[in-house]
Order: structure tokens, then sequence, then C-alpha cells
């Protein structure tokens, strides 16, 4: 028996924001984007820590390490108790009760952001308001979805936009 794996040239993602900390609100919204992917395919990934999201040299982010990955429905929770990491973070409260959810994995990739926004001090990050739900301790204060993440993010996206009076009348 083997695995195969895909060679993967870059840094963790702490360690390229370092270097590249004008690269870290893209690589954020690239990350919730793949995310929003699994969620919607129903895939946790259950193993969500620094050294298992990696910056390729291109600045595009790869999340690896799907070994404790697992297949769910929006409908349900999972109530695995195989998962007991040694945890790099504080964990949310749903884990005391042997959940591990959507609202999880939302939480980790916000602690993992957290801790790069601030031994970086990067306050210029554009979503620091967002990573302040993402971190709360209880399931029940935190976005209950990367999807919902990503529209918020879009819609910032969209009021960021200003108009002048011309270029109001030249559209209309």
């Amino acid at each position: 028996s083997y695995i195969l794996m895909e060679y993967v040239e870059g840094q963790n993602l702490p360690d390229y924001i370092e270097t590249h900390p004008y690269r870290a609100s893209e690589l954020f919204e690239k990350l919730i984007d793949a995310f929003a992917y699994l969620e919607k395919r129903g895939i946790l990934h259950r193993d969500l820590r620094p050294a298992n999201i990696l910056a390729k040299t291109d600045g595009f982010p790869k999340v690896i390490d799907f070994g404790f990955g697992k297949s769910f429905s929006s409908d349900t929770e999972d109530k695995d108790s195989s998962i007991s990491l040694n945890w790099w973070c504080e964990k949310p409260e749903e884990l005391e009760r042997g959940v591990y959810n959507n609202r999880t994995e939302v939480y980790f990739l916000g602690k993992i952001f957290e801790a790069i926004i601030l031994s970086n001090q990067l306050d210029e990050f554009k979503y620091k308001h967002i990573i302040s739900k993402m971190t709360a301790h209880e399931e029940h204060s935190r976005p209950e979805s990367f999807s919902l993440i990503k529209r918020q993010i879009s819609q910032l996206e969209v009021d960021d936009f200003c108009f002048n009076p011309r270029q109001i009348s030249a559209y209309r």
C-alpha cells in the first residue's frame, strides 16, 4: 500500500503572510471560497490548523491533510468521539458537547487568521469584523456557514464602489 500526494512548493499560511502581508485579505477571500466549496459538497476537514493550509509560491492557497475529513449532511451534526486532537488554540464551546459542524470549521479558520493578524500587526486587513464574528466562542454567535461569509464579503465589495455624479449620469 502507498499514498500518492501532490507536492506543493510553498510555505504554511502564517509564514507566507509574514513575508507577504499585503496578500492576507486576498488569501482570506480565497480560503472562504475553498471552504464554501467543501461545505456545498458536504465535506468537513476536521483538522484545521496553520500547518494544514499552504500558500504556493504563486500565493494560491492549498488546503491539505484531509485525513480526518468526513462527509456530512447539513441537517446532522458530527458527534464522532474519535476527534481528540491536540488543539492548537482554545476549543469552541460545541466541542465540549462532542459536536463538530460547519460553525466549528468557521471558528478554526477564523482563529488561524486572528493569530496571523495579531502576530503580523495587520492593521489594514479588510475583514477584521468578520474574523471577530468567526472566532466567537459560542456556536450560535458565529456565522452558520462559509457561504454566508462569502455573501458578506461580496456585499462589502459592492459597498466599496463609490461612483461620482458624472459616472452615475453616464451609467443612467
